[in-house]
């Protein structure tokens, strides 16, 4: 658990000195869940981005929101469009 507290709190330091254009969010769900909070109330005009690979779909947040545009949604499981 410690690892991940010093994943969240490098995160939001960093993100405290560079506003952000956008947020991504990749993968694991652990610190990703107290990075987002953290951004929607700090930065609620940022859009947020989740990559969760497919076999994680089942704990994407009812909030979570999916753009047909975005690039990593037009993709192959496990490829990344340019």
């Amino acid at each position: 658990m410690l690892p991940t507290l010093t994943v969240q709190r490098q995160a939001k330091r960093y993100l405290r000195q560079y506003s952000p254009d956008v947020i991504v969010l990749i993968d694991y769900m652990g610190p990703n869940l107290g990075i987002g909070w953290f951004a929607r109330q700090h930065y609620p005009q940022v859009p947020i981005v989740y990559y969760i690979d497919p076999p994680g779909m089942g704990v994407v947040p009812e909030s979570t929101q999916y753009s047909a545009d975005c690039p990593v949604h037009r993709s192959a499981p496990g490829s990344v469009s340019r």
